[in-house]
C-alpha cells in the first residue's frame, strides 16, 4: 500500500472494519497480525503526516478449506540397475503414482514433494518427482504440499520410500561356476537334476521361489517353467545355458513388490576318460593262495592314446572305493592279493575337469594244471629195415592221457628238460617225431586260461618186428586139370613162417593190404587154426602180416 511512499510522511494504513470508521479514523483493528475473522470486509486508511490528506482501499477476508488428503502407503521398490547397480539400495521411484491417492483424484488440488522440511517451507520442490532417485537407503522420508488451486490453502503429509534389497542369490556367470556332470555316453547329452542347484542359488535365503526356464524372455514374464522335479536332459550337445529367475516370495495381502533376480545357469557335459570296457584276469602261479601282483600291467592299455601326464590313475579294492577315489592302494606295483580271486578296481581321473571312469579286472592266484604221468609210447620198428630201435612217434597220441582229456589244456615236447623249464626248441612236428628206444622225452602241460604250466616225462620205446622165416611154397596136384585151381591150407606154411617165435599171423593177397594189417581184408581171421585159400592164378605169391 505504501508503495514507494516515506513511511515517516504518512499515518498508517491503519485497518477498520467499516467504512465509517475508516473515513473518520475510529476504532481501528489493533491486532493486525493475528486477527480472528470468519470473512468480512476490511477498510484500510492511509493519511499524509503533514496535510492530514488521506485515501481509503478495501480487500475481502475469505476463509478457505485446507485440502482434505490422505496419507500415502509407504513406497517400495526394488533395486534396480538403473540407479548403477542392483546392490547398492538405490532406485529409480515415480512419485506421482502417489498423487490419485493423496488427493483423492481431486483436480483441484495440486501435489508437490520436498526432500527436506526445508525445502517445503522454502517452496523448493524436487524438480522431477517422476524420475526421483532416493539419496537415503534403504528408508527416506518425503515433506508433500498439496494445494488447492481454487482457494489456495495447503495441506501437508510425509511419504516414506524403501528400497528393497533383491534376493541374494547365488551369481554363477559372476562366481565362474556351472552346473557339470561327465559324459557317460559319449554324445554330449547328459540328464541334469536341476532341484539339486536350488539350494545353491538360493544362498541361504528361504524366503525365495527359483523357477528355471530355457530363455532370458521366459524368466523374466515368469512363463514356462522347467519342472525341476524331473531329470532335464539339455537340447544342445555338451553346452547349454539356463534362465534361473529368483524371485521374493511375497504372499497375498502384501503389498510389496516381488522382487526378482535373473542369473544364467549353464550346463556342461564334460567329457570322460577313455577307458577299456574290460580287462582279463591277472593270473599267477603258486604253490598257495595268495601272492604279490603287478596291478600296472595294463597301464598302457588303460591309457591308450591319452596323456598320462593328464590323468590319475589310481587302483581300489572297492567298487565305493573307486567312485569315490578313497583309499587308493598305496602300492599297485606290488600289491598281495586280500582273496583268491580277488577283484580290483581301476579309476582314471581327468585332472582338468574331474570326470573319471573304472572298470575292474581278476587277480587270481592258482597251482596250475595236472600233469598225469603217461604210460610208455610204444611203437614197432620201422617194416623192411633190420632192427635199429629208431622209428617215427606220433607224440600228440598221449595229449590226452597226459591232459585227462581237459580242454584247454596244450602239452608240448622237449628233449631236454631245461628246454621244457624255458619253453624253448620245442619238438615240431609232434607228429613225425624220429625217435628211439628207451630216450625220456620232456613234457611241458599249459592252462590256457591261466597260463600255467606243469610238467613231466615221456618214454619212448621201439619194438623188434617179427624175424620171420621164408616158408616152402605150398603145391598141391591139379584135380581139375588143366584149370591149375585148388583149395591150399595157408596154416601148413605157418610153422617155417613163425621161425620158432611165438606171434599171430594174418595173410593176404597183397603186399599192400599186407602192410597196412588190416584184420578185415585178410584171408580168414587172426588166431584161426584153419586157413583155406583158394588161388586164382596157377602160380599165386601171398603176404603175411603178424
Amino acid at each position: 500500500m505504501i508503495g514507494i511512499q516515506d513511511p515517516a510522511d504518512l499515518i498508517g494504513p491503519t485497518y477498520h472494519t467499516s467504512l465509517f470508521d475508516a473515513q473518520s479514523g475510529a476504532a481501528p483493528i489493533a491486532n493486525t497480525t493475528d486477527y480472528p475473522s470468519g470473512g468480512e470486509t476490511i477498510w484500510v486508511r492511509l493519511e499524509f503526516l503533514d496535510t492530514g490528506c488521506f485515501r481509503i482501499s478495501q480487500f475481502e477476508l475469505i476463509v478457505g478449506e485446507f485440502p482434505t488428503i490422505a496419507v500415502p502407503l509407504e513406497m517400495r521398490l526394488c533395486d534396480d540397475q538403473e540407479s548403477g547397480s542392483t546392490t547398492d539400495g538405490f532406485t529409480i521411484f515415480d512419485l506421482t503414482q502417489n498423487d490419485d491417492f493423496i488427493t483423492g483424484g481431486n483436480e483441484d488440488y495440486q501435489v508437490f514433494y520436498y526432500e527436506t522440511q526445508a525445502d517445503q517451507d522454502a517452496n523448493n520442490p524436487i524438480p522431477n518427482p517422476e524420475s526421483y532417485q532416493n539419496i537415503e537407503t534403504p528408508q527416506q522420508i518425503l515433506f508433500v504440499s498439496v494445494f488447492s488451486l481454487s482457494e489456495g490453502c495447503e495441506a501437508r503429509t510425509t511419504l516414506t520410500i524403501e528400497v528393497l534389497p533383491l534376493p541374494a542369490a547365488t551369481d554363477f556367470e559372476a562366481d565362474g561356476l556351472d552346473y557339470d556332470l561327465c559324459d557317460d555316453s559319449p554324445d554330449g547329452f547328459a540328464l541334469f537334476d536341476l532341484s539339486s542347484q536350488t539350494p545353491i542359488i538360493e544362498n541361504g535365503d528361504v524366503d525365495v521361489i527359483v523357477s528355471y526356464h530355457e530363455t532370458l524372455l521366459d524368466a523374466q514374464d515368469g512363463v514356462f517353467e522347467i519342472d525341476p522335479d524331473v531329470l532335464y536332459e539339455n537340447l544342445t550337445p555338451f553346452l547349454q545355458t539356463l534362465w534361473v529367475r529368483v524371485e521374493r516370495d511375497v504372499a497375498f495381502p502384501n503389498p510389496d513388490p516381488a522382487c526378482f533376480v535373473i542369473i544364467e545357469l549353464r550346463l556342461r557335459v564334460l567329457p570322460k576318460p577313455e577307458i577299456p570296457l574290460a580287462l582279463d584276469p591277472i593270473v599267477l602261479c603258486d604253490e598257495g593262495t595268495t601272492s604279490e601282483f603287478d596291478l600296472t600291467i595294463y597301464e598302457d592299455l588303460i591309457y591308450g592314446d591319452q596323456d598320462p601326464l593328464l590323468f590319475t590313475l589310481t587302483y581300489h579294492e572297492s567298487e565305493v572305493d573307486s567312485e569315490t577315489g578313497d583309499n587308493p592302494i598305496p602300492d599297485p606295483t606290488a600289491h598281495t592279493n586280500t582273496s583268491n580271486p580277488q577283484t580290483i578296481w581301476v579309476r582314471l581321473e581327468d585332472n582338468d575337469n574331474g570326470c573319471f571312469a573304472t572298470v575292474s579286472f581278476e587277480i587270481e592266484v592258482t597251482t596250475g594244471p595236472v600233469a598225469i604221468q603217461p604210460t610208455p609210447l610204444d611203437v614197432c620198428d620201422d617194416l623192411g629195415e633190420p632192427y635199429d630201435g629208431i622209428t617215427v612217434f606220433d607224440l600228440t597220441d598221449k595229449n590226452d592221457e597226459i591232459t585227462g582229456g581237459i580242454a584247454g589244456v596244450e602239452v608240448r615236447y622237449y628233449e631236454t628238460e631245461a628246454d621244457a623249464q624255458q619253453d624253448e626248441n620245442r619238438i615240431n612236428p609232434e607228429t613225425e617225431y624220429i625217435g628211439e628206444n628207451l630216450q625220456l622225452l620232456y613234457v611241458r602241460v599249459i592252462d590256457g586260461n591261466t597260463e600255467c604250466v606243469s610238467f613231466t616225462t615221456l618214454l619212448l620205446r621201439v619194438y623188434s618186428n617179427p624175424l620171420v622165416g621164408a616158408p616152402d611154397p605150398l603145391e598141391l596136384c591139379d584135380d581139375n586139370d588143366p584149370e591149375g585151381i585148388e583149395e591150399f591150407e595157408l596154416v601148413e606154411a605157418q610153422a617155417q613162417i613163425l621161425n620158432g617165435g611165438d606171434w599171430e599171423v594174418l595173410y593176404y593177397e597183397t603186399l599192400e593190404a599186407a602192410l597196412l594189417g588190416e584184420e578185415l581184408d585178410a584171408i580168414g581171421p587172426l588166431g584161426a587154426a584153419s586157413v583155406l585159400y583158394t588161388n586164382t592164378t596157377p602160380l599165386s605169391r601171398l603176404f603175411m602180416y603178424g
